[in-house]
C-alpha cells in the first residue's frame, strides 16, 4: 500500500490537551484501521513540527479521511505528503535516466544525419558557404570598393 507522512502541529487546544495525548493516540490508530489505512508509526519531533506519523493507506483519498477526522477535534494540523521506498524512487529515477538517454540519442541521431546531409553538399561544392548562398566565386566585388594596397608595395613608399 502507498506510504503518507503526516507532519503535524499541536494547536493552542491540543497544547492544553496532552495530559490525554497517549489515550487519543490509540483511538486515532484505531480509527485508521477502521478506515482501512493503518499508522505505521507515530513521533513527537522538536523543531518545526510537533509530531511526525507514518501512514500505510490503500489511496491518498483514505489518508486525507484518517487525518482530517484527527484534526477535526481541533487538536492537531497536518501536512500531508506521499513518500516512496527509496529503492521504488531510485527506480523510477533510472527509468527515466534511461529514457532521457533514448531521448537524446534520437535527438544526437537526428542531428548527426542533418550534418552528414550538409557535408555530403558541402563535399559537391566545396566552395559554398552554406546552403542556398552563391558559391565564394560568384560574388564579386561591389562597385566603388576600395582595394587595398598590397602591403610589399606600401611598405616601399615609406622607404622612399
Amino acid at each position: 500500500m502507498p506510504m503518507f507522512i503526516a507532519l503535524g502541529k499541536a494547536t493552542e487546544q491540543g497544547l492544553a490537551n496532552l495530559d490525554n495525548l497517549t489515550g487519543r493516540h490509540e483511538i486515532a490508530r484505531r480509527r485508521a484501521r477502521d478506515l482501512g489505512g493503518r499508522v505505521i508509526g507515530s513521533y513527537a519531533t522538536l523543531g518545526q513540527y510537533d509530531f511526525v506519523v507514518m501512514l500505510d493507506c490503500p489511496d491518498l483519498e483514505t489518508c486525507m479521511r484518517i487525518l482530517s477526522r484527527e484534526s477535526a477535534g481541533g487538536n492537531i494540523r497536518y501536512e500531508t505528503m506521499p513518500a516512496l521506498p527509496t529503492r521504488d524512487f531510485a527506480q523510477i529515477f533510472l527509468d527515466e535516466q534511461e529514457l532521457a538517454e533514448e531521448r537524446r540519442v534520437l535527438r544526437v541521431g537526428r542531428t548527426a544525419t542533418k550534418r552528414a546531409v550538409k557535408r555530403a553538399a558541402a563535399k559537391k561544392s566545396p566552395r559554398k558557404k552554406a546552403s542556398g548562398e552563391k558559391p565564394v566565386d560568384a560574388i564579386a566585388p561591389q562597385k566603388g570598393a576600395r582595394k587595398r594596397p598590397a602591403k610589399k608595395a606600401a611598405s616601399a613608399k615609406r622607404r622612399q
